[in-house]
């Protein structure tokens, strides 16, 4: 049988995305990143989309790979929160579990439902589906906007933000087949400084307005927010043809990087007076360690199968 050859742009595309993230969590800064940075994971989910025989299959499948790692990635904030609270605090916290959980990992949750809500969108007749998804996303777009009883709107568990990105991983869907090749043309330099202009355009007109996925809070309108989240995602992927594979590894451990990072930005923060330190110690040390862990302890990487597929 014939090995799969590894498409190393999109493990660029991760690995930029991720060192990204974890600049903006050292507060190095925005640079207009946060608009394309977490829904590029989602478009590229997308691409690399494969509807399974059953649901049964997609769930099980998904929850080794994401819920799974969310619990244990999180298990160490739990301790520290244990030990370091009140008693009482401590009770409180279960009605607010954000507040005990690796804070990074909201995207795996997010995504093991956007996992299971596309499964069931793959279902819909291909001429309805472009219109549900739309629906459903924006719904989960404005939701938040609202009150009741001067709460916002937040529907549990990221549900909000789920149904806001699935335009994205529908899109990836669809460019699978003009994003996956890897051939560096004068078409794709082209494509790319178009892309590019578009991109620094956007950032001089509307500013770099940071979003906030994990509340879903965007501060800006529904077209604003996918066209400008459509085009940093592109452009990335693009000039990721013509970047060096080297980069490849961190995106291919970006999932790691991602749970790993916030521990020793904790234990590192104190010890840094320049962000850019900060942010430097912090990615090497995350990087050796996700990598240590993907080659030695599958328990640990969403490799090892706790429930049989």
């Amino acid at each position: 049988m014939n090995k799969v050859k590894r498409n190393y742009s999109i493990d660029i595309a991760r690995g930029i995305a991720i060192l990204f993230v974890v600049s903006w969590h050292c507060r190095v800064g925005n640079f207009g990143v946060t608009m394309w940075v977490m829904p590029l994971f989602f478009f590229i989910m997308g691409v690399f989309y494969h509807t399974p025989i059953s649901l049964k299959l997609q769930i099980r499948k998904k929850t080794n790979q994401l819920l799974i790692p969310f619990v244990i990635w999180s298990i160490p904030y739990f301790i520290y929160y244990l030990f370091t609270k009140p008693f009482l605090a401590f009770v409180k916290m279960w009605l607010n579990p954000y507040e005990i959980m690796n804070g990074p990992s909201w995207f795996l949750l997010c995504m093991f439902e956007c996992y299971i809500i596309y499964y069931g969108i793959k279902k819909i007749e291909v001429e309805y589906r472009g219109l549900l998804i739309v629906f459903l996303s924006i719904i989960g777009f404005y939701l938040g906007t609202y009150q009741l009883l001067g709460h916002h709107l937040k529907l549990p568990l990221f549900i909000n933000t789920t149904l806001t990105v699935i335009p994205f991983i529908y899109l990836g869907d669809l460019l699978r087949d003009r994003i996956l090749p890897e051939q560096k043309t004068g078409r794709e330099i082209k494509l790319s400084v178009l892309l590019l202009f578009l991109f620094v355009m956007s950032l001089y007109n509307i500013g770099m307005i940071p979003i906030d996925m994990y509340w879903n809070d965007y501060k800006q309108n529904y077209p604003t927010f996918l066209f400008n989240s459509l085009v940093g995602i592109l452009l990335i992927i693009g000039i990721s043809k013509f970047i060096p594979t080297s980069l490849a590894v961190v995106g291919r451990l970006s999932m790691l990087i991602l749970v790993i990072h916030i521990y020793f930005y904790e234990l590192l923060k104190m010890f840094f007076s320049h962000p850019i330190g900060l942010f430097v110690a912090v990615s090497a040390l995350s990087i050796f360690t996700a990598w240590m862990i993907d080659k030695y302890i599958p328990y640990l990487s969403g490799k090892y199968q706790y429930l049989k597929i």
